[in-house]
């Protein structure tokens, strides 16, 4: 068996090409070099979730007096309710269901809050977009309706 009269530091006579060189040239180790330094340096497209989570274009409120439910842009932010003019509005998020992907529209509670579709518990928290909130039922106001004046 010629694996086990190889000496340490010395080629088997296989490796060597017909001109002297070895198998690997510099050319050879670029291209498997090539793909690991691309995936280490760029690890992809996807989006990452949290920060994903964070952004929205819309903000969400639920009047606790009147039960509307309201959104503005995302630069403009509710100062009153624009059906009775009160101050008691409350932000809402999105609590997303890992069962069933379902993303529940309510105030920030302190207990666990409950999937509408499954109602299983749910914990994780995102900021809904314009979309979920009308879907939600929420109708768009401008910033002079929810603005004290």
């Amino acid at each position: 068996m010629n694996f086990l009269r190889i000496r340490a530091g010395r080629l088997p006579e296989t490796a060597h090409r017909p001109g002297g060189r070895l198998h690997s040239s510099r050319a050879t180790n670029l291209i498997l070099i090539l793909p690991v330094l691309l995936c280490l340096l760029f690890p992809g497209c996807s989006k990452d979730p949290a920060e994903d989570a964070s952004v929205s274009d819309s903000n969400g409120y639920l009047c606790q007096k009147c039960n509307l439910k309201f959104y503005t842009r995302g630069n403009d932010f509710a100062e009153v309710c624009p059906n009775c003019k009160i101050t008691d509005i409350k932000p809402v998020v999105g609590y997303v269901c890992s069962k069933d992907g379902v993303t529940t529209i309510m105030p920030k509670s302190k207990g666990t809050p409950l999937c509408q579709k499954c109602q299983a518990p749910v914990s994780a928290i995102k900021l809904p977009r314009e979309n979920d909130l009308q879907a939600w039922g929420a109708v768009k106001k401008t910033k002079a309706e929810v603005s004290q004046k």
